[in-house]
């Protein structure tokens, strides 16, 4: 804690991030068994929630919140489309756009159709059997829209078809591409062309675009997750443990794109 500072003693249970500037000025990473960050990059942890559980929350979590509460804006009775409902960002965000009273679809295998089902999804849609952006250009929703959350990234026709099922004061926010091999790398940018630099008066879509870039109230975010956790409104969901001999494996497993929630990594 900062010299000074009575909002934290040694020994307090907390849960954060680091911030991306530290992570490039000085690589410093969090498999390591100290950490130190800026007071503002951390909250009390809940005590409902063991270590491996609150491990999982801060990226995701804020990333989550930060796409339902102030990119969408999303307000009570409003019907959200959630892209990518088991994955990290997607199962939190599924719960806090529940937690403030919308109506949510979310996409998923048909693996995870029950899991997705658990966290709060009014309607689950199997992507493995007819591209979302297929199903709902064939099968509008009434009234369309009001927000779509994207957590895969890597599918501009879920915007490029979406004045077919996107409001027309939607908005469209997506967590941004995913990148495994350079090869994807010329697929990626003709994506990010198309949705967010093509203008409308040459052709481009008629609905707003947004990629999250920065991941701002860091503190405030985790203290509004934690409430939502302490009131049974939220859980994360924790795909996997893996101690710090097993790291290997946990990369792998998050490369497979086949995680149901967050992969974590124990520091012995």
């Amino acid at each position: 804690a900062d010299a000074g500072n009575s909002d934290y003693k040694v020994g307090d249970a907390v849960l954060g991030m680091i911030p991306v500037q530290l992570q490039q000025k000085n690589g410093q990473g969090a498999l390591a068994q100290y950490a130190s960050v800026p007071i503002q990059y951390i909250a009390p942890r809940p005590p409902s929630l063991v270590a491996t559980q609150a491990a999982g929350i801060s990226l995701a979590g804020v990333t989550a919140y930060l796409a339902i509460t102030q990119y969408l804006d999303a307000e009570s009775g409003q019907h959200i489309l959630i892209n990518g409902g088991s994955s990290s960002v997607g199962s939190f965000a599924i719960q806090i756009a529940k937690a403030r009273g919308c109506s949510v679809i979310a996409s998923c295998s048909t693996a995870n159709l029950d899991l997705v089902r658990s966290i709060g999804a009014d309607e689950v849609i199997d992507y493995t059997v007819q591209p979302i952006h297929v199903y709902f250009a064939a099968n509008p929703p009434t009234p369309k829209f009001h927000g779509i959350l994207d957590c895969v990234g890597n599918t501009p026709q879920l915007f490029l078809r979406s004045p077919a099922y996107l409001a027309p004061s939607g908005k469209f926010i997506s967590t941004g591409p995913s990148i495994d091999k350079l090869s994807q790398l010329p697929s990626v940018l003709w994506g990010m062309l198309q949705t967010s630099a093509w203008p409308r008066w040459l052709g481009g879509v008629p609905r707003h675009h947004a990629t999250i870039m920065n991941l701002t109230s860091v503190d405030e975010c985790l203290n509004e997750i934690a409430k939502l956790v302490n009131n049974g409104q939220l859980r994360p969901l924790v795909d996997s443990v893996h101690s710090f001999n097993e790291v290997f494996n946990a990369y792998d497993r998050i490369l497979t794109r086949r995680a149901k929630g967050k992969v974590v990594v124990t520091i012995n």
